[in-house]
Parts: C-alpha cells; structure tokens; sequence
C-alpha cells in the first residue's frame, strides 16, 4: 500500500463515523448524486462499480430507485465498507485500492466515481 494509501486509509477510519451526517450529505454529497443521475439516466440491468463508495448511500440509492441496476461498491477504506454492508446488504462490496482495481477490463457499463479522486497521487 503507498504512503498516499496509508494516509487516506487513516482519514476515513475517523471520517466513516460522521460520513452519513445529514448536513454534509444534504449540502454536498446527494447535489453530486442528483445531478450524475440527471447526465446518466440508469437503464435496467446495467452493471455499475461505484469507485469510492464510501458509506454506500449512494449505492442504497440506487438499489431503491433503479433496482435492477447490478451494483458493485469499491473502496479502501475497511471501516466505511463496514458502513456501506448495514445500508446494502445485497451489494458486493470490496475493498481495495484504486491502483490495483481487481476486475477484469470492461466488466462494467458504468464506473462511478463520485467525490473520491482527490485523494489518488500518481505514482
């Protein structure tokens, strides 16, 4: 795991506490997910990686919405992943790094990535 990895991983070990928190969902985070559903529309059976799920609200989301999307959650963060397996309990969820994603090419329809990729560093 690369220093950057570590660092982050800490992060969201506190932060998976609070992620769920109404005011920040409501000011930042459910503005970004409108407004990705607005540019992608869903259409059933597509097969959607959410890269940085976090908590997995959004993925809830969509599982309530648009439930016959296939959803797979991806983080890092073990301790957020814990969070995101209490709001799904049907979504794969996995844990790992961003630079070493471990699905093969074109497994899915969609990749979302939705407030996550500041925190990635070349290497």
């Amino acid at each position: 795991m690369s220093a950057n990895a570590r660092g982050v991983a800490r992060v969201f070990k506190i932060w998976s506490r609070f992620y769920d928190h109404p005011v920040p969902q409501g000011l930042f985070y459910r503005r970004v997910h409108r407004r990705i559903l607005a540019r992608w529309q869903p259409a059933p059976r597509e097969r959607v990686l959410d890269v940085g799920c976090g908590t997995g609200l959004f993925l809830e989301h969509l599982a309530r919405d648009y439930g016959e999307l296939e959803l797979v959650g991806f983080d890092l963060s073990s301790e957020m992943l814990e969070q995101a397996r209490k709001h799904n309990p049907g979504v794969e969820l996995v844990q790992g790094s961003v630079y070493a994603i471990p699905f093969d090419d074109a497994s899915f329809d969609v990749v979302l990535n939705t407030i996550s990729c500041h925190f990635y560093l070349w290497e």
